[in-house]
């Protein structure tokens, strides 16, 4: 009997060493197979959308094993910008795993609004830089994961203050020279001055303000001369003043000027009181409106130092209650003009010869488009400046003069109605031109070879009126 337990016994123990066995290999392979699925992410639900802040990102269906989003180096994310030319701005590529082989390629989609250079030794970092004004879209990609964003570029502009709804200053014309003006002389009367031309009074004071000069010879083959001023503003002295003369008075008549002049011939005074002319008489009329220059009595003579002092000029006349302005329909009569091409011989050098003893002469300078004025082996100068005297029109006239018969002092009287012939010198080419004036007391008018109207060129004009028997014009 005993023999036979101890058999039964021992087949008990074996059975169950061998259901632990069993249960602890279950046991490893659950553990094994739970290891597996939580390696490989099985307990995860799959995502239902992209990351968030990223542009042009892959359906959730597609998404790829890398994520891209792209930070300025302030940390911000780079979503749409707007720059101005110029700004410039450093990235960096965020990539999700970090540790992906792949290197990032960075685009634009106009190199000529954004460019956008990778940094050498770490292609996560980039420079944009804005080179003009547009829209570009910048790209970044690396793998699959691609980030997209617009950068639109503006010009830079200055600021400006609140909007200025001041009236733009008025622009007014010159009518004597076409040039502009700081201020309306349509309607306001001009001056014409008489100024002495004899070698000792030279040079005179304020000729280079005139807006055109007459120079006509008086008695002793002398000339002298009348200076129209538009705008008395621009000039305080004038002189010396001379004596009037007939033909003198008659040219200023036709600009509706008003006179000035210290004395005169008899005749000169006749004309004065027969035509009612608006004058300024500084010898036998008032000393409200000129001066004694003491240095050019002493050294010129009493006769060449009695100047105009010529702001006084307006109040005196107001006083007086004298027409300043124009009658309705008064036109001086010149029209002005640019023009592109200018046709006529060369005129670079001319003399104006009066007579034997007195000739004026004018040299083209192309650098100004002016003629510059000599006489008496010298530059014409302003005593108020000491600029010689430059003018961008030359007009030399013949016209009839002859001594008064009768006249003990050899007077001279000068036909200026009817018609004849000029010259005409302009932008360093001349024109032979014709005149006419239908009446005593009015305007010139002037025409081409053809006919037409002459239009004169922009500045000053200098009239350099020529006897027909002792005068000419010599151009080279």
């Amino acid at each position: 009997m005993a023999t036979g337990k101890h058999q039964s016994s021992g087949k008990g123990i074996d059975v169950q060493k061998i259901v632990i066995i069993a249960a602890v290999a279950v046991a490893v392979i659950a553990l094994v197979v739970l290891a597996v699925v939580f390696i490989n992410g099985g307990g995860e639900e799959p995502p239902t959308s992209a990351p968030p802040g990223t542009i042009g990102s892959i359906p959730a269906t597609d998404a790829p094993k890398v994520q891209v989003s792209v930070v300025a180096a302030d940390g911000s994310e780079a979503r749409d910008l707007g720059l101005l030319v110029g700004d410039t701005r450093d990235l960096t590529a965020i990539i999700v795993p970090n540790d992906t082989k792949d290197t990032p390629a960075w685009t634009t989609s106009d190199a000529a609004v954004v460019s956008i250079t990778p940094e050498a030794g770490d292609a996560r970092k980039a420079r944009l830089v804005c080179e003009g004004a547009g829209s570009a879209v910048v790209t970044v990609t690396v793998g699959e994961g691609t980030y997209a964003f617009t950068v639109t570029v503006q010009e830079e502009t200055t600021p400006t203050g609140p909007e200025d709804t001041t009236p733009p200053e008025p622009v007014y014309t010159n009518p004597l020279t076409g040039l502009a003006s700081e201020r309306d002389l349509t309607e306001a009367r001009p001056y014409a001055v008489m100024i002495n031309n004899i070698r000792k009074a030279t040079p005179q004071a304020g000729i280079t303000k005139a807006d055109m000069i007459f120079e006509i010879p008086v008695e002793g083959n002398i000339t002298r001369l009348m200076g129209i001023y538009q705008d008395l503003t621009a000039v305080d002295v004038i002189g010396s003043v001379r004596s009037a003369r007939p033909y003198f008075i008659d040219i200023a008549r036709g600009f509706d000027a008003v006179y000035i002049h210290a004395g005169g011939s008899d005749d000169a005074y006749a004309s004065l009181k027969s035509t009612g002319i608006t004058h300024i008489d500084g010898t036998n009329g008032t000393n409200a409106t000129f001066f004694r220059d003491q240095e050019r009595a002493e050294t010129m003579g009493m006769e060449h130092s009695w100047m105009l002092d010529v702001p006084t000029v307006e109040p005196y006349l107001t006083k007086l209650g004298e027409r300043l302005t124009h009658n309705d329909g008064f036109s001086a009569g010149f029209t002005f003009a640019e023009a592109e091409d200018r046709t006529g011989a060369r005129a670079e050098k001319a003399e104006a010869r009066f007579n034997s003893s007195k000739s004026t002469f004018f040299e083209y300078d192309r650098t100004t488009g002016l003629y510059k004025v000599s006489q008496y082996d010298a530059p014409m100068t302003d005593e108020n400046t000491g600029e010689q005297l430059a003018v961008r029109n030359v007009v030399a006239l013949r016209v009839r003069i002859s001594p008064i018969a009768g006249d003990t002092e050899g007077r001279l009287r000068a036909t200026l109605t009817g018609s004849g012939s000029g010259t005409y010198l302009v932008d360093g080419v001349m024109q032979t031109i014709n005149w006419m004036r239908t009446s005593d007391g009015t305007q010139f008018t002037f025409t081409d070879e053809d006919g037409n109207p002459l239009t004169f060129a922009p500045g000053s004009t200098y009239f350099a009126i020529l006897p027909i028997s002792t005068g000419s014009i010599q151009v080279s």
